[in-house]
């Protein structure tokens, strides 16, 4: 078994009447998920697909890259007393339960794993192990989506899901907040803090427009006014055109956008027609779409990690967050969106945070 290949069109879960032992596909569908993980599936797509939980794929992810093996099998035992080890059983238990109800407390999944194993285990044992595996964290907002959105959303995704986006150029717009402060303090347990984020008056927002793709920065440029056609068709014209095209060469490139109103205006769209190669019909509500929603998180945290003070400072670190964008991160965000897809597409159109 330790030599065995597997082919990696091969489907375990439609392969039920092989010559293989229950003990045998099982070891068969550890190995698939490294397989289908090295083809940039997402965790939750290779779950679906070989019919396990999402928390199970993670497991036996870091197993494989902690132990360059997905059968290692720790030697460490329980302990009299309160169990300080948990087993494989105690483990795979608490990971099934996080998996269905995320929201389950710690305190709650040690009631639940003495009852079901009849152990006497503690929070802070089971909390070592989850900090092992993860962390409790706020969760994202999702948008409802509609269906008809996720029909949209679904023939978007199928139509791209071979699509390396090589010669695509994304776009977005997106404003930056003077006074946004997100970064946690520690306080001793039983006391407060005196610290408090100091509150510029007045606030500001500065909007900026940005383009990425494949080969880099595109454009950039910040928002002197509310975007109306007429504006709109202003940055592209001066921010857009002339890079694309030496970047690409004339007519051999793809234009993304969002569904603002600004971008759907008749006067746009037939600008765009006259002015641009091709541009991608980007599905409404779909953020998750863009791989340049994933560039202003971490642009917006190096701003705030700098502590701008007024408007002017706020303007400067928001251009310097720029400039220290690299083409790696942005290929990286850019090749992150074909998982996307396909989770798109497994899910019906639904939206993937």
């Amino acid at each position: 078994m330790e030599n065995m290949i597997i082919d990696e069109g091969y489907d375990i879960t439609k392969n039920e009447k092989s010559n293989f032992t229950a003990e045998q596909i099982e070891i068969i569908k550890k190995y698939h998920v490294i397989v289908l993980h090295a083809e940039n599936f997402s965790n939750k797509s290779i779950a679906k697909k070989l019919d396990m939980y999402t928390a199970q794929v993670s497991r036996l992810i870091k197993k494989f890259y902690e132990h360059n093996d997905v059968l290692f099998k720790s030697n460490t035992t329980n302990i009299g007393g309160h169990n300080k080890k948990l087993n494989t059983p105690h483990k795979n238990f608490i990971l099934n339960k996080l998996d269905e109800f995320p929201k389950t407390t710690q305190k709650k999944l040690v009631e639940e794993l003495n009852t079901e194993f009849k152990i006497k285990t503690s929070i802070s044992t089971v909390s070592r192990y989850l900090k092992t595996m993860g962390d409790y964290k706020n969760p994202k907002m999702a948008p409802v989506i509609s269906e008809k959105n996720k029909i949209k959303r679904y023939d978007y995704a199928t139509y791209h899901k071979n699509d390396m986006f090589s010669n695509v150029v994304f776009s977005d717009e997106t404003y930056f907040e003077l006074n946004k402060y997100t970064k946690k303090i520690f306080v001793l347990h039983g006391e407060e803090s005196d610290y408090k984020n100091k509150f510029n008056n007045p606030n500001f927002k500065i909007g900026v427009w940005a383009a990425i793709s494949k080969k880099g920065k595109i454009g950039f440029t910040f928002l002197d006014q509310n975007v109306d056609k007429f504006y709109y068709i202003e940055i592209l014209k001066n921010h857009l055109l002339e890079k694309a095209n030496s970047t690409f060469g004339l007519n051999k490139w793809r234009f993304q956008q969002d569904n603002a109103p600004s971008h759907k205006a008749v006067l746009v769209k037939e600008w765009l027609e006259e002015n641009t190669p091709k541009k991608l019909n980007h599905p409404p509500q779909s953020p998750d779409l863009n791989p340049i929603e994933l560039i202003w998180p971490w642009m917006k945290k190096e701003v705030e990690n700098k502590s701008p003070q007024n408007k002017e400072q706020l303007k400067f670190y928001i251009e310097e967050s720029w400039k220290k964008l690299t083409t790696k991160q942005i290929i990286r965000t850019i090749d992150h969106l074909r998982g996307v897809i396909q989770d798109v597409i497994l899910k019906n159109g639904e939206f993937i945070g």
